[in-house]
Protein backbone atom coordinates (compact mmCIF):
# COMPACT_ATOMS: atom_id res chain seq x y z
CA UNK A 1 0.00 0.00 0.00
CA UNK A 2 1.08 3.32 -0.75
CA UNK A 3 -0.67 5.27 1.29
CA UNK A 4 -2.82 5.12 5.04
CA UNK A 5 -6.23 6.40 5.30
CA UNK A 6 -8.74 6.76 8.62
CA UNK A 7 -11.98 7.41 7.91
CA UNK A 8 -14.80 8.29 10.57
CA UNK A 9 -17.21 4.98 11.43
CA UNK A 10 -20.16 6.80 12.02
CA UNK A 11 -20.12 9.04 8.56
CA UNK A 12 -17.55 6.73 6.30
CA UNK A 13 -15.61 10.40 5.89
CA UNK A 14 -11.77 10.45 5.49
CA UNK A 15 -10.67 11.51 8.63
CA UNK A 16 -6.50 11.77 7.63
CA UNK A 17 -3.97 10.07 5.04
CA UNK A 18 -0.18 9.38 5.43
CA UNK A 19 1.67 9.13 2.08
CA UNK A 20 4.87 6.84 1.22
CA UNK A 21 5.95 10.00 -0.15
CA UNK A 22 5.38 12.26 3.52
CA UNK A 23 7.93 13.82 4.94
CA UNK A 24 7.58 12.58 8.36
CA UNK A 25 8.70 9.22 6.80
CA UNK A 26 11.11 10.40 3.80
CA UNK A 27 14.10 12.56 4.72
CA UNK A 28 15.86 14.49 1.80
CA UNK A 29 16.45 11.48 -0.97
CA UNK A 30 15.08 8.40 0.66
CA UNK A 31 13.10 6.53 -1.37
CA UNK A 32 9.51 6.30 -0.88
CA UNK A 33 8.15 3.82 1.66
CA UNK A 34 4.99 0.83 1.36
CA UNK A 35 2.81 -0.09 4.17
CA UNK A 36 2.87 -3.44 4.32
CA UNK A 37 -1.15 -4.25 5.81
CA UNK A 38 0.50 -5.21 8.79
CA UNK A 39 -1.73 -2.31 10.97
CA UNK A 40 -2.51 -2.59 14.47
CA UNK A 41 -4.42 -0.41 17.23
CA UNK A 42 -2.94 0.33 20.76
CA UNK A 43 -5.66 -1.21 23.27
CA UNK A 44 -7.38 2.37 24.21
CA UNK A 45 -7.53 3.34 20.27
CA UNK A 46 -5.03 6.40 20.70
CA UNK A 47 -2.33 5.04 18.43
CA UNK A 48 -1.72 3.22 15.65
CA UNK A 49 1.55 0.72 14.63
CA UNK A 50 2.01 -0.18 11.14
CA UNK A 51 5.00 -1.97 9.14
CA UNK A 52 6.14 -0.24 6.50
CA UNK A 53 9.18 -1.70 4.05
CA UNK A 54 11.74 1.22 2.00
CA UNK A 55 13.78 -0.84 -0.62
CA UNK A 56 14.65 -4.10 1.15
CA UNK A 57 14.33 -2.84 4.95
CA UNK A 58 11.37 -2.54 7.01
CA UNK A 59 10.52 -0.57 10.36
CA UNK A 60 7.77 -0.08 12.22
CA UNK A 61 6.25 3.63 12.86
CA UNK A 62 3.83 4.72 15.71
CA UNK A 63 1.02 6.91 14.32
CA UNK A 64 -1.38 9.31 16.44
CA UNK A 65 -4.80 7.78 15.62
CA UNK A 66 -6.70 11.16 15.87
CA UNK A 67 -4.85 13.19 13.24
CA UNK A 68 -1.73 10.58 11.55
CA UNK A 69 1.07 12.32 13.00
CA UNK A 70 4.05 9.82 13.22
CA UNK A 71 5.30 9.52 16.50
CA UNK A 72 8.02 7.19 16.65
CA UNK A 73 9.77 5.64 13.72
CA UNK A 74 12.40 2.71 14.38
CA UNK A 75 14.25 0.23 12.13
CA UNK A 76 13.19 -3.34 12.36
CA UNK A 77 16.75 -5.45 12.24
CA UNK A 78 17.66 -8.91 10.94
CA UNK A 79 15.65 -11.15 12.88
CA UNK A 80 12.68 -9.02 13.99
CA UNK A 81 9.53 -10.74 12.94
CA UNK A 82 5.87 -9.57 13.28
CA UNK A 83 4.13 -6.31 13.91
CA UNK A 84 5.32 -4.61 17.83
CA UNK A 85 2.41 -5.09 20.69
CA UNK A 86 1.72 -1.95 22.36
CA UNK A 87 1.70 -1.72 26.32
CA UNK A 88 -1.56 -0.07 27.61
CA UNK A 89 0.05 3.47 28.26
CA UNK A 90 1.60 3.72 25.18
CA UNK A 91 4.99 4.25 26.16
CA UNK A 92 6.23 0.57 25.28
CA UNK A 93 6.12 -2.12 22.58
CA UNK A 94 7.03 -6.09 22.83
CA UNK A 95 8.96 -6.76 19.52
CA UNK A 96 9.53 -10.86 19.13
CA UNK A 97 12.91 -11.88 17.46
CA UNK A 98 13.18 -14.87 16.43
CA UNK A 99 17.12 -14.55 15.71
CA UNK A 100 18.77 -14.65 19.34
CA UNK A 101 14.87 -16.13 20.72
CA UNK A 102 13.88 -12.96 22.93
CA UNK A 103 11.66 -10.22 23.02
CA UNK A 104 12.65 -6.44 22.83
CA UNK A 105 10.73 -3.92 24.91
CA UNK A 106 11.29 -0.63 23.26
CA UNK A 107 10.74 2.99 24.66
CA UNK A 108 8.73 4.67 22.27
CA UNK A 109 7.30 7.29 24.96
CA UNK A 110 7.33 10.77 24.26
CA UNK A 111 10.65 12.49 23.12
CA UNK A 112 12.29 9.11 23.43
CA UNK A 113 13.16 9.77 19.15
CA UNK A 114 17.02 8.77 19.24
CA UNK A 115 17.46 7.02 21.98
CA UNK A 116 18.32 3.44 21.99
CA UNK A 117 16.52 2.13 25.29
CA UNK A 118 15.97 -1.77 24.14
CA UNK A 119 15.51 -4.20 26.88
CA UNK A 120 15.85 -7.96 26.20
CA UNK A 121 14.06 -10.96 28.28
CA UNK A 122 14.65 -14.52 27.42
CA UNK A 123 12.06 -16.15 25.25
CA UNK A 124 11.63 -19.78 24.77
CA UNK A 125 13.03 -21.05 21.23
CA UNK A 126 10.05 -21.98 19.08
CA UNK A 127 10.82 -25.13 16.87
CA UNK A 128 9.92 -25.27 13.25
CA UNK A 129 6.32 -25.33 12.45
CA UNK A 130 5.02 -23.36 15.68
CA UNK A 131 3.56 -20.04 15.81
CA UNK A 132 3.90 -17.37 19.01
CA UNK A 133 1.91 -13.90 19.73
CA UNK A 134 1.88 -11.88 22.47
CA UNK A 135 0.67 -9.19 24.52
CA UNK A 136 1.98 -6.74 27.30
CA UNK A 137 -0.75 -6.60 30.31
CA UNK A 138 -2.57 -3.40 31.49
CA UNK A 139 -0.03 -3.12 34.21
CA UNK A 140 2.79 -2.46 31.86
CA UNK A 141 5.12 -4.70 33.44
CA UNK A 142 4.26 -8.32 32.05
CA UNK A 143 4.14 -10.32 28.86
CA UNK A 144 1.69 -13.10 27.95
CA UNK A 145 2.95 -15.11 24.80
CA UNK A 146 0.84 -17.82 23.14
CA UNK A 147 2.45 -20.57 21.35
CA UNK A 148 0.97 -23.31 19.32
CA UNK A 149 0.96 -25.35 15.54
CA UNK A 150 1.31 -23.97 12.07
CA UNK A 151 -1.43 -26.22 10.70
CA UNK A 152 0.94 -27.99 7.55
CA UNK A 153 0.76 -31.74 6.59
CA UNK A 154 3.51 -32.24 8.26
CA UNK A 155 2.43 -30.90 11.87
CA UNK A 156 2.71 -33.43 14.56
CA UNK A 157 2.91 -30.97 17.61
CA UNK A 158 -0.85 -29.43 18.39
CA UNK A 159 0.12 -27.87 22.10
CA UNK A 160 -0.47 -24.84 23.24
CA UNK A 161 1.85 -23.17 25.67
CA UNK A 162 0.66 -19.82 27.48
CA UNK A 163 3.40 -17.93 29.37
CA UNK A 164 3.17 -14.65 31.44
CA UNK A 165 6.80 -13.31 31.73
CA UNK A 166 8.11 -10.33 33.55
CA UNK A 167 9.05 -7.66 31.25
CA UNK A 168 12.13 -5.97 32.56
CA UNK A 169 13.69 -8.95 34.13
CA UNK A 170 12.67 -11.91 31.66
CA UNK A 171 11.95 -14.15 34.05
CA UNK A 172 8.28 -16.71 33.19
CA UNK A 173 6.09 -16.22 36.38
CA UNK A 174 3.36 -18.47 34.91
CA UNK A 175 3.78 -21.02 32.44
CA UNK A 176 0.52 -23.80 31.36
CA UNK A 177 0.58 -26.39 28.62
CA UNK A 178 -2.76 -27.70 27.03
CA UNK A 179 -1.89 -30.96 24.95
CA UNK A 180 -4.58 -30.74 21.77
CA UNK A 181 -4.44 -34.24 19.43
CA UNK A 182 -4.94 -33.81 15.99
CA UNK A 183 -8.76 -34.48 14.87
CA UNK A 184 -9.70 -35.74 11.59
CA UNK A 185 -11.06 -32.13 10.22
CA UNK A 186 -7.87 -30.67 11.10
CA UNK A 187 -6.22 -32.44 8.03
CA UNK A 188 -7.46 -29.75 5.57
CA UNK A 189 -6.53 -27.15 7.68
CA UNK A 190 -3.07 -26.44 5.44
CA UNK A 191 -1.22 -23.37 5.85
CA UNK A 192 -2.60 -21.43 8.66
CA UNK A 193 -1.02 -18.81 10.72
CA UNK A 194 -1.64 -19.62 14.59
CA UNK A 195 -3.51 -16.45 15.51
CA UNK A 196 -4.57 -16.41 19.75
CA UNK A 197 -6.18 -13.73 21.20
CA UNK A 198 -5.41 -11.58 24.50
CA UNK A 199 -8.43 -10.33 26.68
CA UNK A 200 -7.82 -7.97 29.85
CA UNK A 201 -11.22 -8.14 31.29
CA UNK A 202 -9.64 -6.32 34.34
CA UNK A 203 -6.28 -5.30 35.07
CA UNK A 204 -5.69 -8.01 37.25
CA UNK A 205 -7.42 -10.98 34.85
CA UNK A 206 -5.76 -11.83 31.63
CA UNK A 207 -6.95 -14.39 29.24
CA UNK A 208 -5.85 -15.82 26.30
CA UNK A 209 -8.27 -17.51 23.31
CA UNK A 210 -7.12 -20.17 21.02
CA UNK A 211 -8.31 -22.75 19.05
CA UNK A 212 -9.11 -26.27 20.64
CA UNK A 213 -7.07 -28.76 18.14
CA UNK A 214 -9.05 -31.48 20.13
CA UNK A 215 -12.23 -30.22 18.52
CA UNK A 216 -11.52 -28.02 15.52
CA UNK A 217 -15.34 -26.48 15.76
CA UNK A 218 -13.87 -25.10 19.46
CA UNK A 219 -12.05 -21.98 20.81
CA UNK A 220 -10.82 -21.88 23.98
CA UNK A 221 -10.51 -19.28 26.69
CA UNK A 222 -7.62 -19.77 29.00
CA UNK A 223 -6.77 -17.92 32.23
CA UNK A 224 -2.77 -17.03 31.41
CA UNK A 225 -2.16 -17.11 34.96
CA UNK A 226 -3.93 -20.17 36.63
CA UNK A 227 -4.21 -21.84 33.68
CA UNK A 228 -7.61 -22.80 34.09
CA UNK A 229 -9.78 -22.85 31.09
CA UNK A 230 -12.76 -20.85 31.91
CA UNK A 231 -14.62 -21.75 28.53
CA UNK A 232 -14.75 -23.47 25.64
CA UNK A 233 -17.35 -21.58 22.79
CA UNK A 234 -18.56 -22.86 19.24
CA UNK A 235 -21.09 -21.62 16.93
CA UNK A 236 -24.52 -22.91 17.82
CA UNK A 237 -26.38 -22.84 14.65
CA UNK A 238 -30.04 -23.96 13.83
CA UNK A 239 -30.73 -26.66 10.88
CA UNK A 240 -31.38 -23.22 8.76
CA UNK A 241 -28.21 -21.26 10.06
CA UNK A 242 -26.22 -24.40 9.06
CA UNK A 243 -26.93 -24.48 5.17
CA UNK A 244 -26.45 -20.34 5.35
CA UNK A 245 -23.28 -21.57 6.50
CA UNK A 246 -22.95 -24.04 3.69
CA UNK A 247 -20.46 -26.84 3.26
CA UNK A 248 -17.30 -26.20 4.14
CA UNK A 249 -14.00 -28.03 3.05
CA UNK A 250 -12.08 -27.34 6.46
CA UNK A 251 -12.21 -25.87 9.93
CA UNK A 252 -11.92 -22.21 9.13
CA UNK A 253 -9.95 -19.13 11.38
CA UNK A 254 -11.77 -17.65 14.09
CA UNK A 255 -11.31 -14.15 15.62
CA UNK A 256 -12.37 -13.81 19.68
CA UNK A 257 -12.72 -9.85 20.66
CA UNK A 258 -14.18 -8.88 24.12
CA UNK A 259 -15.87 -5.51 24.86
CA UNK A 260 -14.56 -4.78 28.40
CA UNK A 261 -17.26 -1.98 29.33
CA UNK A 262 -20.19 -4.27 28.76
CA UNK A 263 -18.31 -8.02 28.91
CA UNK A 264 -19.97 -9.11 25.69
CA UNK A 265 -17.58 -11.40 23.48
CA UNK A 266 -17.75 -11.51 20.32
CA UNK A 267 -16.43 -14.90 18.00
CA UNK A 268 -15.98 -14.28 14.20
CA UNK A 269 -15.38 -17.64 11.62
CA UNK A 270 -14.72 -17.17 8.19
CA UNK A 271 -15.37 -20.16 5.61
CA UNK A 272 -15.06 -20.30 2.47
CA UNK A 273 -18.30 -22.39 1.30
CA UNK A 274 -18.61 -25.04 -1.38
CA UNK A 275 -22.85 -25.15 -1.12
CA UNK A 276 -23.51 -22.35 -1.67
CA UNK A 277 -20.26 -21.30 -2.88
CA UNK A 278 -18.30 -18.20 -1.91
CA UNK A 279 -17.69 -17.34 1.39
CA UNK A 280 -19.53 -17.19 4.83
CA UNK A 281 -19.28 -15.44 8.44
CA UNK A 282 -20.73 -16.94 11.17
CA UNK A 283 -20.58 -14.54 13.83
CA UNK A 284 -21.74 -15.43 17.49
CA UNK A 285 -22.09 -13.31 20.92
CA UNK A 286 -21.96 -14.35 24.20
CA UNK A 287 -20.99 -13.76 27.66
CA UNK A 288 -18.62 -15.79 30.00
CA UNK A 289 -20.04 -17.00 33.62
CA UNK A 290 -17.45 -14.76 36.17
CA UNK A 291 -16.18 -12.73 33.09
CA UNK A 292 -16.68 -8.71 33.05
CA UNK A 293 -19.84 -6.88 34.13
CA UNK A 294 -22.52 -9.08 32.71
CA UNK A 295 -20.85 -12.47 33.49
CA UNK A 296 -20.72 -12.11 37.45
CA UNK A 297 -22.75 -14.30 39.46
CA UNK A 298 -23.66 -16.30 36.03
CA UNK A 299 -22.73 -19.98 36.29
CA UNK A 300 -22.62 -22.98 33.56
CA UNK A 301 -21.46 -22.53 29.88
CA UNK A 302 -22.26 -19.67 27.80
CA UNK A 303 -24.94 -19.01 26.23
CA UNK A 304 -23.95 -18.32 22.75
CA UNK A 305 -26.25 -16.44 19.57
CA UNK A 306 -25.31 -16.77 16.44
CA UNK A 307 -25.88 -15.20 12.63
CA UNK A 308 -24.52 -16.10 9.35
CA UNK A 309 -23.59 -13.70 6.56
CA UNK A 310 -23.17 -14.12 3.17
CA UNK A 311 -20.01 -12.74 1.58
CA UNK A 312 -17.86 -12.82 -1.65
CA UNK A 313 -15.32 -15.33 -2.01
CA UNK A 314 -12.39 -12.79 -1.69
CA UNK A 315 -14.11 -10.23 0.82
CA UNK A 316 -11.79 -9.59 3.79
CA UNK A 317 -13.60 -9.39 7.05
CA UNK A 318 -12.32 -8.30 10.53
CA UNK A 319 -14.31 -7.21 13.84
CA UNK A 320 -13.71 -3.78 15.93
CA UNK A 321 -11.42 -4.50 19.14
CA UNK A 322 -14.28 -4.55 21.43
CA UNK A 323 -16.78 -6.60 18.91
CA UNK A 324 -18.99 -3.56 17.98
CA UNK A 325 -18.46 -3.21 14.44
CA UNK A 326 -17.49 -5.72 11.31
CA UNK A 327 -15.80 -4.43 8.49
CA UNK A 328 -15.80 -5.83 5.04
CA UNK A 329 -13.63 -4.50 2.46
CA UNK A 330 -14.24 -5.84 -1.32
CA UNK A 331 -11.42 -6.96 -3.20
CA UNK A 332 -13.29 -6.60 -6.35
CA UNK A 333 -14.31 -2.89 -6.27
CA UNK A 334 -12.12 -1.34 -3.16
CA UNK A 335 -15.17 -0.05 -1.20
CA UNK A 336 -15.09 -1.17 2.63
CA UNK A 337 -18.69 -1.57 3.92
CA UNK A 338 -18.36 -1.09 8.15
CA UNK A 339 -21.51 -3.18 10.00
CA UNK A 340 -22.67 -2.53 13.26
CA UNK A 341 -23.23 -5.48 15.06
CA UNK A 342 -24.46 -3.69 18.53
CA UNK A 343 -27.66 -5.14 19.89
Amino acid sequence: MSALRTYNVETGKLVWELYGTSPSLVQLHEAPVQFTGRIAASNDGGVLCATIMRNDSFQFVIIEAHDGTVRTLRALYQGDRGLPFNSHDNNSVALLCWGPSTVKILDISPGSQGTRDWKYMPAPTVPLLRGVCMAMTPDNQHVVSCEGPLITELTKDFTVRVRVSRCYEGNPIHSHTFPSSKTALNTFQSDRDFLPGFHFPSESQWLVSFPDYNDASRTCIADAKTGVIVARVSAELNYLQQWQAGVMPAPAPVEVVLDTATGVWTRMQVNQSLVPAGKTATISRFVVPGVGPRGKGLRGPPTVESVVMKLEAKDVCHLSPDGRFLTVRHTLNGKVDVISLQD
